[in-house]
């Protein structure tokens, strides 16, 4: 859903965006925020005093795309819902579209702390698996399972495990610091790409109270041992080694990275904050 919409308003955005704004202006990322805010209000004026118009649903959709750049993140998860909402009542269901328009709405409202919306969601799928002979809503459901269990913003989640160090620890160990616990790979292409990233925020901040906790979901400990030695990497991983029953299954990982970022109190406080959000979230919750 979102990457073909992308593809395609992308020449609009450089376009616009040399256009509109100053090439001395603050720097690429502002720049481009600023055009996807003023496409935002723009927008929701046509949605506004259109409601009739024949591209409303198309307008509606590229609104979901401007907030969501825009960096308004409940005013994206908002539309998101809404535009899931329009595509169920529809006769016929376009399935595909509902099934990833569905699984992006659990997403985000789990990373903000509201699984009222996820568990919404997903009833619709239990109901869609129900009553329509259709494969694709059973599976949709299953995954949806796995990630409304997960532990989610504003829950206190449990950890235990031994490093490769042969060492045991917990997150109560750490209880006062703020703690990213990182489910990761040395076969995870983009856990490494990450990683130069997560060693910076770790370098600047571990000695104001920012630790960090590797699962490594490796298939052997050799990789991860070796990986560790040759990128000194300073925090404890912990290598799950039965990925079935343990921590990936306890914290519900289909996919990684996959990230918790909990606050002083145990609490999770966000959910897959990489890149520049890493940081954000950690100097934020260092200050509180």
């Amino acid at each position: 859903m979102q990457k073909k919409r992308i593809t395609l308003v992308i020449p609009l955005v450089i376009f616009n965006v040399l256009t509109a704004f100053p090439l001395f202006a603050e720097n690429a990322e502002t720049i481009t925020q600023k055009h996807y805010k003023a496409m935002l209000k723009d927008l929701q004026s046509y949605i506004r005093e259109n409601p009739q118009a024949a591209d409303i649903e198309e307008a509606k959709a590229q609104a979901v795309d401007a907030a969501y750049f825009a960096d308004e993140p409940e005013l994206f998860l908002t539309l998101l819902h809404e535009q899931f909402e329009t595509l169920k009542a529809q006769n016929p269901i376009p399935a595909q579209e509902l099934a990833q328009t569905g699984m992006a709405v659990v997403q985000f409202s789990l990373e903000q702390g509201k699984p009222e919306i996820a568990q919404s969601v997903r009833d619709s799928f239990q109901t869609l698996a129900e009553t329509e002979d259709n494969e694709m809503y059973v599976q949709v459901l299953e995954m949806l399972n796995a990630q409304v269990n997960k532990p989610a913003v504003g829950t206190h989640p449990e950890l235990k495990g031994t490093t490769v160090d042969g060492e045991e620890i917990a997150l109560s160990d750490f209880k006062g610091k703020v703690v990213m616990i990182d489910f990761w790979a040395t076969w995870c292409g983009p856990c490494i790409a990450e990683m130069p990233n997560v060693k910076a925020v770790y370098e600047k901040y571990h000695d104001k109270g920012f630790d960090i906790i590797g699962v490594s979901l490796d298939r052997s400990v050799e990789p991860l041992n070796e990986y560790i030695e040759e990128n000194h990497i300073p925090w404890p991983n912990i290598f799950d080694a039965d990925q079935s029953s343990s921590l990936a299954d306890q914290f519900a990982i289909t996919s990684i990275p996959s990230i918790f970022i909990v606050d002083k109190e145990g609490k999770i406080a966000a959910v897959n904050a990489r890149g520049p959000e890493l940081e954000k979230e950690v100097a934020k919750l260092l200050s509180e």
